[in-house]
């Protein structure tokens, strides 16, 4: 994996002082690393990031109004399906305020309602990419559980394309069972959930989280039941490199997205292009994710460790970005 830099330089001396506001749930670790990239940025190009926490559709929308109140300049609002917070985001469109959203489907593909422009992976080829994993190291037998969401578009699309890479390469020889889990309560219902799940389901021997928050609170359930069920996940979260690397837990892999701080100077330098009368970058704003296990887990957390190729990244967004 390496930097995607826009070749366009931009002029941030005419965003200097704006503020963007940040949308989304501040408990997830992954969504806590984009956030400190975006601080990271904004204070680069003499801007101010401002954070809200958002967990249902309510709080999403409490969120984009309480930026309009606060005369945001740009508003990056990720993660739940646009049509929940369609009533807002027609406020800040009324507003004159750009959004960016993330919501995982096909960079390409027309823009939701309200979203001024798209960024992040394509969430049906990570899910086949996760399917492709599980099968291989299944032998395409037994058994495999995916714990899932479908408050995210993200998860919906995941969800899709694992199923489908299961019915194209194992239509006949193995099971894929489906289980919702509470996003709201992940601590205290998905250990429970996972022992009722393995309990009552034969032949299991691989279990697929949604994302890497979903699956250290998987792993504590295959723990304490004793079982010897692998996890793979995705997003790449320090939880689950961690589990990766301890070599005891039941997590082995998780397809991860660049690192956190990088995708947070990504997202304000498309919505600087915003904000300035440009073009965002298309090139910079679809990402692939890479398949981290024991190979490549690197000895800790920092991007030297896990992703050296992305090293010094910020330097490369410096240098493109007017800023005196």
């Amino acid at each position: 994996m390496e930097p995607v830099i826009p070749t366009t330089s931009l002029d941030q001396t005419v965003n200097a002082g704006k503020t963007i506001w940040v949308v989304f749930p501040l408990n997830i670790p992954i969504d806590i690393a984009i956030l400190k990239g975006m601080e990271e940025a904004a204070a680069a190009a003499g801007m101010e990031v401002k954070a809200w926490d958002a967990v249902d559709p309510q709080t999403w929308s409490d969120g984009i109004r309480a930026a309009i109140q606060a005369d945001a300049d740009a508003i990056f609002a990720a993660a739940l399906d646009p049509q929940l917070i369609d009533a807002a985001l027609q406020e800040a469109e009324d507003a004159g305020i750009p959004v960016i959203g993330s919501y995982g489907g096909d960079p390409d593909a027309p823009l939701p309602f309200g979203v001024d422009y798209q960024i992040g992976v394509n969430y049906v080829s990570e899910g086949k990419v996760i399917a492709d994993y599980v099968l291989a190291n299944t032998g395409c037998e037994g058994t495999t559980v995916l714990f899932s969401t479908t408050i995210f578009p993200s998860a919906v699309l995941e969800n899709e394309g694992i199923q489908a890479e299961f019915e194209r390469l194992c239509p006949n020889d193995c099971e894929l069972v489906y289980e919702q889990v509470d996003f709201a309560d992940l601590a205290t219902t998905v250990p429970v959930l996972t022992q009722t799940v393995l309990r009552r389901t034969k032949d299991v021997n691989m279990v697929i989280a949604a994302f890497d928050i979903v699956a250290l609170f998987v792993n504590q359930g295959i723990e304490q039941e004793g079982l010897d069920v692998k996890v793979v996940s995705h997003d790449g979260d320090e939880v689950g490199l961690d589990a990766i690397r301890s070599g005891t837990s039941p997590q082995v892999a998780t397809l991860s997205f660049p690192p956190g701080e990088y995708f947070g100077w990504v997202i304000v330098d498309q919505l600087s292009r915003l904000m300035a009368g440009q073009e965002p970058d298309r090139d910079s704003a679809a990402f692939v994710g890479q398949l981290i296990d024991a190979s490549n887990v690197g000895a800790d957390n920092s991007i030297p460790e896990v992703f050296p190729n992305m090293v010094g990244f910020q330097d490369k967004y410096k240098a493109i970005w007017i800023t005196e």
